[in-house]
C-alpha cells in the first residue's frame, strides 16, 4: 500500500494520486537533461528525390534498407548513436547520452567509414550508384539522456543541430565536411584541407568548414626518460633561488605562476613546500565566482592561522582571534589595534579582540596596512610562503594588495600566485614580468616527460602503442596525463591488452572531453552529487549537498568520488559538525556544473542559499555568498526563462545591497559600486 504523504491514506501500490485527496502519490522523477558539448553527424543521399519518382516503392524499400543497416553499424561502431532518420538522410550524435574524450575524431572517422560503406554497397550492386554527402558539426546541446531514441524521441537540441544540417548540404559528394571545433579538436589523427567557408540560415559570419582528407598514419615511438616529479625542474629551481634570496636577504618578494588548468601549478608549489621546510606556509584560493568575495583568500588564512570554524559564537571568534594577536611579536599597541581590526572584518566578527574599533570604523587603507602588517609580524618568528591559487578569479582590490605585500611590505615573505595565462592581461601588476617580481609560464611537458610521468602511473602495465597513443592526445597536460591513465585502470580491463587501434577504449581528445568522460561513467547518484557539489564552488559540506539532495546524507557517494580522484576531503573543517570537501582540480567543478540545464541550476542555487542562511554564526559573514548564489539564481532565469522555482528577485537586490554596505568600509566605493550596480 502507498502512503499519502498528503493526507496520510493508504492507497492500492498502483494508484499514481491518492483516492481520497487527489494528490500525486509517489514523487515524478522528472527527465534527466544534460548541457554538453556533442559531435553531430548529419548524412544524406544524393538525387534521392529524382530516383524515388523512378522507382516502385518496393525497389526503393529495398534500395534503403542495407543502406540504413550499413551506416547504423558503422555509426554505432564509432560510438555513435543514430538519433533519427529523415528519409534517406541519417542524423547521428557522438557524445551524447555517453561522453567519449574522442568524440569529434570519433564522428570524422565514421564519416570516413560511411564512404567506405557506400563504396561496397556499390561494389555489390553496381545498379545503386549511391552517393552522399556528410556533415559534421561540434558545439553544445542540451541532451535527453533517457531519450527512447528508437520510439521516435529527440535526443538533442540546439543550434549545433541546424548547422550540421547546412554544412552536410554544402559538403562535396563523396566527401566529409567539418566545422572550425571538430577539425580543432581532431587535427591530430585527421587530415584536413581548408575549404570556402559557407553561408548559413541564422548566422551571422560565415562558417569556417574544412574537409576530411583522411586518416593519418600513427606517429612512431619515442625515447623514454625522465622521473616522477617531470618537466619542471627548470622553474623549481627559479623558485628555490627566490625564496634563497628572500630568506638571507629578509626581505619579501612576489612570482606568479601561469599555466592552463591541469598544467601543473599545485604539483609544482606542493613540490617546492617539500623543498624549503624551513617555511611557514599559508595558503588561499579565490573563489571561482570571483567577483563580490574580494579578500576570501586572505581571510581563509587569518581563520586556518587562528583556528576558527564556522558556528563559532562571537565569544569563540574574539578569544582566537585575541590569541592569534597575542602571539604576534609586537609590543606597539596602536598597530596592534589596528591589526585587529582588520583581521575582525575579514572574519566577520562583529567586535574586535583589542582595543577600541568598531569594525565597520575601518578604512580600506588601513585594512591593507593591518594586513601587510600581520604578514610581516609572523615573517619574524619563521620565514612565510604565502600562496594564493586561482587569481584569474580575483577583483582587482585583493590583487593590488597581494602587489603591495612585496612591493611595500618588510621581511622574508615570498608572495606566489598562481592563474591562468589570461591573468597577465587581467591583471598586469601581478601577471607581467619586472625586475621585482617573476613570472613563470608552465609550457607542456615534453613528450619523454609525459612518457615519464605515464610510465609512473601505469607501470609496466601499458603496451608501447597504449602510451604513445596516449601521449600524442595528452598534449603535454600533466592532468590530461594523469586522469587517462587513471581511466585506463578503472575501465575494467587490463591497460597492457589495449592498443592504439582498439576502438573499444575512448581516447581522450581534450581535457574537458577526459572530465567529461570521466563523469559519464559515474553511478547516477555519484555523478548527480558531484554535479550537485558544482554548483557550490570549488568547496563545499556534506550538509549543503544533503540539502540540495532533499535532505538525503550523500557522505558514501562523496567517499565514492574521493576514490575516484574527483574530490577530496579537507581536514580540519572550516564548519564544525560538517564533513569538507574539496574538487580536485578546478576544471573538473567547471565541467560538472556546466552539465546542469540553465534551469535546474536556478533551483540548486536557491537551495545552496537556503542553507547558507541556515548557518550558525555571523550571517554578514556569508553576505557576499549568499549575494552570489542568489544572483546566480536570476540571472540564469533570464536567460530560459522558464524555470523550477521563481527567480529570487527581492532576496538577491536585498543580499547585494546589504554586500555593497559592508563594502564601503572596507573596499572602498569602487567595490560597493558593482554591487550597487548588480543589484
Amino acid at each position: 500500500m502507498a502512503v499519502c504523504p498528503s493526507c496520510g491514506e493508504e492507497n492500492p501500490d498502483r494508484f499514481r494520486h491518492c483516492g481520497f485527496c487527489g494528490a500525486l502519490l509517489h514523487e515524478e522523477t522528472p527527465p534527466e537533461e544534460e548541457r554538453k558539448p556533442i559531435t553531430v553527424l548529419f548524412v544524406d543521399m544524393v538525387g534521392s528525390t529524382a530516383r524515388g519518382e523512378e522507382l516502385d516503392p518496393e525497389d526503393v524499400r529495398a534500395l534503403l534498407e542495407p543502406y540504413y543497416a550499413r551506416l547504423r553499424a558503422a555509426l554505432e561502431r564509432h560510438g555513435g548513436t543514430v538519433e533519427k532518420f529523415i528519409g534517406d538522410a541519417v542524423v547521428a550524435v557522438f557524445g551524447a547520452p555517453i561522453a567519449h574524450e574522442d568524440d569529434p575524431e570519433r564522428a570524422v572517422r565514421a564519416g570516413l567509414a560511411i564512404l567506405d560503406e557506400i563504396e561496397g554497397l556499390n561494389e555489390e550492386d553496381p545498379t545503386r550508384r549511391l552517393e552522399v554527402r556528410v556533415g559534421i558539426n561540434t558545439g553544445e546541446a542540451l541532451v535527453a539522456l533517457a531519450a527512447r531514441v528508437s520510439e521516435g524521441q529527440g535526443m538533442a537540441w540546439g543550434d549545433v543541430m541546424n548547422t550540421a544540417a547546412r554544412i552536410q548540404s554544402a559538403a562535396p559528394v563523396n566527401g566529409v565536411l567539418v566545422d572550425e571545433r571538430t577539425y580543432a579538436a581532431a587535427a591530430k589523427a585527421i587530415e584536413f584541407e581548408a575549404a570556402d567557408p559557407i553561408s548559413a540560415k541564422g548566422k551571422t559570419e560565415p562558417v569556417r568548414v574544412w574537409q576530411v582528407r583522411g586518416a593519418k598514419e600513427r606517429a612512431a615511438e619515442r625515447a623514454v626518460a625522465g622521473t616522477p616529479f617531470v618537466g619542471r625542474k627548470r622553474e623549481l629551481d627559479e623558485l628555490l633561488a627566490i625564496w634563497r634570496a628572500v630568506e638571507q636577504e629578509r626581505r619579501p618578494a612576489l612570482a606568479a605562476i601561469l599555466g592552463p588548468p591541469g598544467a601543473g601549478k599545485s604539483r609544482l608549489l606542493e613540490e617546492l613546500g617539500r623543498r624549503v621546510p624551513e617555511a611557514a606556509v599559508h595558503k588561499g584560493r579565490c573563489l571561482s565566482y570571483g567577483e563580490g568575495i574580494t579578500y576570501w583568500p586572505i581571510a581563509e588564512i587569518v581563520r586556518a592561522a587562528a583556528g576558527v570554524r564556522q558556528g563559532d559564537d562571537e565569544e569563540a571568534l574574539a578569544t582566537k582571534l585575541g590569541n592569534l594577536i597575542e602571539s604576534l611579536p609586537s609590543a606597539d599597541t596602536d598597530q596592534l589595534r589596528t591589526i585587529s581590526a582588520a583581521l575582525a572584518n575579514l572574519v566577520g566578527a562583529r567586535r574586535t579582540p583589542r582595543g577600541t574599533y568598531a569594525v565597520t570604523d575601518i578604512s580600506q587603507s588601513e585594512l591593507h596596512w593591518g594586513i601587510r602588517r600581520f604578514f610581516e609580524l609572523l615573517a619574524e618568528a619563521r620565514p612565510l610562503l604565502v600562496v594564493f591559487e586561482d587569481l584569474h578569479w580575483a577583483e582587482p582590490t585583493l590583487v593590488e594588495l597581494i602587489a603591495s605585500i612585496a612591493s611595500d611590505g618588510t621581511g622574508p615573505v615570498l608572495v606566489l600566485v598562481t592563474g591562468r595565462p589570461e591573468l597577465a592581461d587581467l591583471h598586469p601588476r601581478v601577471g607581467h614580468e619586472r625586475p621585482e617580481r617573476r613570472v613563470l609560464s608552465l609550457d607542456p611537458l615534453a613528450e619523454d616527460d609525459s612518457r615519464a610521468l605515464l610510465t609512473d602511473l601505469l607501470g609496466d602495465a601499458a603496451s608501447p602503442a597504449a602510451v604513445e597513443r596516449l601521449i600524442e592526445n595528452a598534449g603535454g597536460n600533466p592532468l590530461f596525463l594523469e586522469e587517462t591513465a587513471r581511466m585506463l585502470s578503472e575501465s575494467g580491463s587490463a591497460a597492457a591488452e589495449w592498443s592504439a587501434s582498439d576502438g573499444d577504449l575512448p581516447v581522450p581528445s581534450s581535457l574537458q572531453g577526459l572530465v567529461g568522460a570521466r563523469l559519464d561513467a559515474l553511478e547516477p547518484n555519484e555523478k548527480r552529487v558531484a554535479q550537485h557539489s558544482s554548483v557550490a564552488g570549488g568547496e563545499f559540506w556534506s550538509g549543503a549537498i544533503a540539502h540540495l539532495e532533499n535532505g538525503h546524507g550523500r557522505d558514501g557517494e562523496l567517499e565514492a568520488l574521493e576514490g575516484r580522484d574527483l574530490v577530496r576531503e579537507r581536514r580540519p573543517s572550516t564548519i564544525s559538525g560538517e564533513r569538507e570537501w574539496s574538487f580536485k582540480h578546478a576544471v573538473v567543478r567547471e565541467v560538472a556544473y556546466g552539465r546542469l540545464p540553465k534551469g535546474r541550476r536556478v533551483g540548486l542555487h536557491v537551495r545552496f542559499a537556503e542553507w547558507v542562511r541556515g548557518l550558525t554564526g555571523s550571517d554578514e559573514e556569508h553576505v557576499e555568498v549568499l549575494a552570489y548564489h542568489l544572483e546566480q539564481a536570476c540571472r540564469l532565469a533570464r536567460d530560459v526563462h522558464q524555470t523550477p522555482v521563481p527567480p529570487p528577485i527581492d532576496e538577491a537586490v536585498d543580499a547585494l545591497r546589504r554586500a555593497a554596505e559592508r563594502s564601503e568600509g572596507r573596499e572602498g566605493l569602487r567595490e560597493a559600486r558593482r554591487y550597487y550596480e548588480r543589484a
